[in-house]
């Protein structure tokens, strides 16, 4: 079609279309004889949905990286869905704050008295009203918390099953969300849109690489797994992060993700089953030699240095495989300050 029927179809002008096409959201062939742009039927539905996030404030280069990404989609919305309330909550303060000026306002006013009444309207309050606010656009971040954490296996099609799956797992994270998920709900709505996105498709990789991996490379992914192992031990920053995360997010999401969810999971994408099973082999096989063989030694000096937080047969050994992926993860994406603040405000709010 041409750009004519494009702009009738979603509304947009035709200098918007050219500006999304010199974005890079869309990349038009070109018609041989006369010059002009060819859409094929996606380009018309990327468009569509440009349009509609364009119309909610969501940010051209967000709508990039979630067209190019979608299985991320609920990430990037939330976080505009978050910085939109940040700004009403000041629009909300301003306003009070500006008709409480105006209630005080005297009928002759000097520059004295105009000093005196803002100081006092930069001290007026509105949780009341953001409380309500709150109440009329409610957190949904179980579904958010269920994509990062299974991230590596969210690119499936859409079938009327796995709908119905995907909403069991989300109504299972919810019930965990304020018990035992409730620090890595906190420590997920910090991480940036940019670290998510690279650490996905590293990691799905990753993931597809053990689940399609044939049996006889069982013994590279041990030595891996063991190689992490070492490094673990040799980077004093990483150990931080993994000592400060260990009791309040490691073993939570491990005892999470090991649990009744994983068939779910399993369901929703078949490809997760041999990723277990292959991941599961591997992990026993490296805490063998790590316990009872010649990696003992590294045990040892890792268990030290992680002043005991390395408990090895917690979930048979799935603590492995968590180790296996941690050094690149998101969990170690925000700076050691922010996150033991983060931490210590959490376990305050929770008290």
């Amino acid at each position: 079609m041409n750009i004519q029927q494009v702009c009738r179809e979603t509304g947009l002008g035709k200098k918007a279309v050219y500006f999304y096409i010199n974005e890079g959201i869309i990349s038009p062939e070109r018609d041989e004889k006369n010059g002009y742009f060819i859409f094929t039927d996606e380009q018309l539905q990327k468009l569509k949905a440009v349009r509609i996030l364009r119309e909610l404030d969501v940010p051209v280069m967000h709508i990039k990286k979630l067209l190019t990404n979608p299985s991320l989609t609920p990430y990037y919305l939330h976080h505009h869905l978050d910085n939109q309330k940040k700004q009403l909550k000041k629009q909300l303060e301003n306003t009070q704050r500006l008709q409480g000026l105006i209630d005080e306002l005297p009928p002759n006013v000097d520059y004295n008295v105009l000093g005196q009444l803002i100081d006092k309207a930069q001290v007026i309050k509105i949780d009341s009203e953001w409380e309500r606010l709150s109440l009329s656009l409610p957190e949904r971040e179980a579904g958010l918390v269920a994509i990062l954490i299974w991230r590596f296996f969210m690119q499936v099609s859409a079938t009327e099953y796995r709908t119905y799956l995907w909403n069991k797992i989300i109504a299972e994270t919810d019930r965990q969300m304020d018990g035992s998920l409730l620090h890595l709900r906190w420590y997920l709505r910090l991480v940036q849109p940019n670290d998510i996105e690279a650490e996905a498709a590293q990691a799905h990789q990753k993931a597809q690489r053990i689940a399609n991996m044939p049996h006889q490379d069982t013994e590279l992914i041990v030595q891996e797994i063991l190689e992490c192992c070492r490094r673990l031990a040799q980077d004093k920053t990483l150990q931080e992060y993994w000592m400060v995360e260990y009791e309040k997010i490691i073993l939570p999401l491990i005892d999470f993700t090991s649990g009744a969810i994983g068939k779910l999971i399993g369901e929703y994408n078949p490809s997760y089953i041999p990723y277990s099973n292959n991941m599961h082999e591997c992990c026993m096989k490296a805490r063998e030699m790590l316990l009872n063989g010649s990696e003992r030694p590294l045990y040892d000096e890792l268990y030290k240095k992680l002043d005991g937080k390395l408990n090895i047969d917690f979930k048979n050994g799935t603590l492995l495989g968590f180790l296996y992926t941690f050094e690149n993860s998101l969990y170690t994406k925000l700076e050691l300050n922010l996150l033991r603040r983060l931490l210590d405000d959490v376990n305050m709010m929770s008290e």
